[in-house]
């Protein structure tokens, strides 16, 4: 929630995503808001990301639409 500006929580981070290189697995971040956020978990390797920043939460038939290409998001 704070990051990047807690020290804490980038500690927690980082050795999330170290541990998660060690047998090669995949971290989604959660909870992404802000483009500060998105910079930071890329720079620190984390490439999967969801929440408010990359979308709204949607219907159903919404995300269908949106995994179809039928609707775009403004991010």
């Amino acid at each position: 929630m704070d990051l990047p500006q807690d020290k804490e929580d980038i500690a927690i981070i980082n050795a999330i995503l170290q541990m998660a290189k060690s047998p090669n697995l995949s971290v989604v971040a959660e909870g992404v808001e802000t483009a500060d956020q998105v910079f930071f978990l890329r720079n620190q390797g984390c490439e999967i990301m969801q929440g408010l920043y990359f979308s709204k939460p949607l219907a159903a038939a919404e995300t269908t639409k949106l995994l179809d290409g039928g609707i775009s998001l403004d991010i």
